[in-house]
């Protein structure tokens, strides 16, 4: 239900330090609570409550991975999705299963990033159950309402790698975003100065700018007419250096 991203060893350091880590799994077990909307109800509070002030404390940016979990419930993942708003002083949701219209208000007027992962499960996929074709398309529904209210900006890149095969190019995320509604140009953005602003990276990155990191990368055809064309990477700088 949620994480708090960092600095892998200063995660592991607040869990151990504080016992967080440990206290969560050892009080919240399936077998001990009744359902697992009820399980969800308590991880939540105690994430919000604990594990996100720590984190914060640590000076490190907070995530909150919202999906659906059971049986497809769409009340149930709304009600808990407000309830995550607020209490978050987090910086982002990512996956952000169920979002409304009024969800996604409240994160425009709260900063909050949305971080959707679209491909890994609007993908073309033999066999899938029909639960994620149901998400899928929530998801693509939610994704334009947010582009039409102005969201754009708070919208950052993320692939949910590993969700699908390595085999598969990320970078396919990019045409979902504009068949969803999004220009080739806010497309772009995501994987730029949106997400350099979310990681609190955009004095360095982000943007081609003077006294900035020469990261760069040439592909094969314009992005600007079609976005696919970023699955074609040609040449890459980092740093200055190309590599």
């Amino acid at each position: 239900m949620g994480v708090a991203r960092g600095e892998h060893r200063k995660h592991d350091e607040i869990g151990r330090g504080r016992g967080h880590r440990r206290d969560l799994h050892r009080q919240f077990q399936p077998q001990d609570i009744g359902s697992e909307h009820a399980l969800a109800a308590q991880l939540l509070e105690q994430l919000c409550r604990e594990v996100i002030l720590e984190a914060k404390a640590a000076h490190n940016n907070v995530v909150l991975n919202f999906e659906f979990t059971g049986e497809l419930t769409g009340e149930w993942d709304r009600d808990r999705l407000a309830q995550v708003l607020s209490n978050l002083i987090g910086n982002a949701i990512e996956h952000g299963d169920g979002l409304t219209p009024e969800l996604i208000d409240r994160m425009m007027r709260q900063r909050v990033y949305w971080c959707p992962t679209i491909y890994v499960g609007a993908r073309p996929q033999t066999g899938r159950p029909p639960l994620r074709a149901t998400m899928a398309e929530f998801k693509r529904k939610a994704f334009g309402e947010a582009v039409r209210r102005g969201m754009g900006e708070l919208i950052a890149f993320g692939t949910d790698a590993g969700g699908f095969a390595w085999s598969e190019n990320p970078a396919q995320e990019f045409a979902y975003y504009a068949r969803y509604g999004m220009t080739p140009m806010q497309a772009i953005r995501t994987a730029t100065t949106n997400a350099a602003r979310l990681i609190g990276r955009d004095k360095d990155v982000g943007t081609v700018a003077a006294g900035k990191l020469a990261d760069l990368v040439a592909v094969e055809g314009d992005p600007l007419t079609d976005p696919a064309v970023l699955t074609k990477v040609k040449w890459v700088m980092k740093g200055g250096v190309k590599q």
